[in-house]
């Protein structure tokens, strides 16, 4: 069958600020401490600095530079959505105990996996760290939401196919409208048998590479004879 992948989203306000937080919480001996953060004295000061790196789940979904400028397109964001759409199971950090029960029940898991579940999810998450949330309509918040619009777009696309991926055994009651169907997948859903251009170009690129080497092999063939 084809490939798909679970993943686990989070919304990219509360992303950077417990990102600033984590890197800012750690002494200067640490592997992870990072210099650049380490001069800013708060979350707002390093969101308007020039080395800040914007929209890290739209660069890490199509393959961009870690760090660095990165030029966007509205093709950019379309391909992610696409991957998102067509690829992934949608976790939401926002809606953990919803999102580990649908990974759950879709696949299989081992014995003991509930206890993992409440050790991990519930009290000792990987890199957690301590620190203030930082509210709507403040100056951070408004600050970090611009620097990633475009996350913020991809995310909140993200928690459309999150509704749209509940399980068969909810209530049909809960199950998306045809409206809100047709807000995300506009007129008509893609076949799933047509992958578009951008998610996979680098194997079309390959192929393409791969069929020209076989018709200049021929050719040589050919004149030799």
């Amino acid at each position: 069958g084809k490939g798909q992948l679970w993943t686990w989203l989070r919304h990219p306000v509360d992303q950077q600020v417990s990102f600033f937080a984590h890197k800012k919480s750690l002494d200067q001996d640490h592997p992870e401490f990072d210099y650049q953060i380490g001069r800013y004295h708060s979350v707002t000061e390093w969101a308007r600095s020039s080395e800040y790196v914007d929209n890290v789940m739209l660069r890490s979904l199509l393959g961009k530079p870690a760090t660095g400028p990165a030029y966007w397109t509205k093709n950019d964001v379309d391909t992610a959505k696409e991957l998102l759409r067509r690829k992934a199971h949608i976790g939401l950090l926002e809606r953990k105990g919803e999102s580990v029960a649908r990974f759950v029940s879709h696949f299989s898991v081992p014995p003991g996996f509930r206890e993992c579940e409440e050790r991990l999810l519930q009290w000792a998450w990987p890199n957690k760290n301590r620190h203030s949330d930082i509210e709507e309509n403040t100056e951070a918040y408004e600050i970090l939401a611009a620097r990633n619009e475009l996350d913020m777009e991809l995310y909140n696309y993200a928690k459309q196919l999150f509704a749209l991926q509940k399980p068969l055994t909810v209530m049909q009651d809960d199950q998306p409208s045809d409206h809100e169907k047709h807000n995300i997948y506009g007129d008509s859903e893609k076949d799933e048998g047509d992958l578009s251009d951008e998610v996979d170009v680098q194997e079309e690129v390959e192929i393409v590479d791969e069929n020209e080497q076989e018709e200049e092999s021929e050719d040589v063939k050919t004149e030799t004879k």
